[in-house]
């Protein structure tokens, strides 16, 4: 078996994709370890500023959002590389070379991760709010724990209980689990409303649509393509366009997405996002000058795969 890798084909309409989103991972790599000093005054230096309970509760939430960071990194990665084996044919590529809808649901977690990341470490709320969500943030994992087959022990919630309140906020049942009294309401953290934050605009359009799709909802699904017989043996199939402009808007909308809670997780820790803030610039400029191409090389392929059985 031949395991060496061709070189990628700029001929592919595929290789804009693939480039852009390794250009992204890279950048959102540099991000994650830069090494560049800590501006002392950042606001993460607050964290160690309050009580012991402030700051368990603090450093329990820097603890999640730099999960999360990371579990972005790995969803560029991987959507890098979903567009690589296309990106890398030498001829035109086949349907098994191409990711289609899974894209997206790389594209929803990266938009999940993105949105807890800009949440906790937006540049405009004060010490007192970040603590609250960071509150709000470990007693909704709490909740997604208490909503599975092992709930945390007692003795967990307990715990957080004492903290949260030793801080002067208020312990709420929330649903099936809990969340602290925000404006005489329970709440803990939810995507939907971080998400609204991070994109004010079109964060919940974005969601909705790629939610859809990851999750195999018919309506998604209603304009990718349409159903064949075969007038031979009258199976039955849907087929499948490329959609590949949709996935260049994908793209250049997850390269906003990224640049934006990038900015805030760079501004949390006293760093530089300048590389990240490029980063999203060449992808945009590169992406809309190859977008003519990618929608040529879609309708001679387009009009190929429609003629299959």
């Amino acid at each position: 078996m031949n395991t060496e890798k061709p070189e990628i084909n700029p001929l592919s309409s595929a290789a804009p994709l693939h480039l852009a989103c390794a250009h992204l991972r890279d950048a959102w790599t540099a991000l994650r370890v830069n090494g560049t000093p800590h501006n002392r005054s950042a606001p993460y230096s607050l964290g160690s500023a309050g009580s012991e309970s402030q700051e368990f509760i603090w450093k329990a939430a820097e603890f999640a959002i730099v999960f999360a960071a990371d579990s972005v990194l790995d969803h560029l990665r991987a959507l890098a590389l979903s567009y690589e084996a296309a990106a890398r044919s030498q001829t035109t590529w086949s349907a098994n070379e191409w990711p289609g809808v899974t894209s997206y649901t790389s594209a929803r977690a990266i938009l999940e991760g993105c949105a807890l990341v800009g949440w906790f470490t937006n540049p405009d709320i004060d010490a007192e709010e970040r603590l609250r969500r960071g509150a709000r943030i470990r007693l909704w994992s709490l909740s997604e724990e208490q909503a599975g087959p092992n709930p945390p022990p007692k003795e967990a919630l307990k715990f957080w209980r004492e903290k949260i309140e030793d801080c002067g906020m208020r312990f709420r049942k929330y649903g099936r689990g809990w969340g602290i009294e925000v404006d005489g309401e329970p709440r803990n953290y939810s995507h939907q409303a971080a998400i609204k934050e991070l994109v004010p605009t079109i964060g919940r359009k974005f969601y909705h649509e790629w939610s859809g799709l990851a999750h195999h909802v018919s309506w998604a699904f209603a304009d990718w393509g349409r159903m064949r017989v075969n007038e031979e043996t009258s199976a039955l199939r849907f087929v499948f366009k490329t959609h590949a402009d949709r996935h260049v808007i994908l793209v250049s909308n997850l390269a906003g997405i990224v640049t934006t809670a990038g900015n805030s997780f760079a501004r949390y820790f006293g760093r530089s996002s300048d590389a990240l803030l490029a980063a999203y610039e060449q992808v945009f400029a590169y992406l809309e000058a190859e977008f003519p191409h990618i929608e040529a090389a879609q309708r001679r392929m387009d009009v190929e795969r429609d003629g299959e059985h």
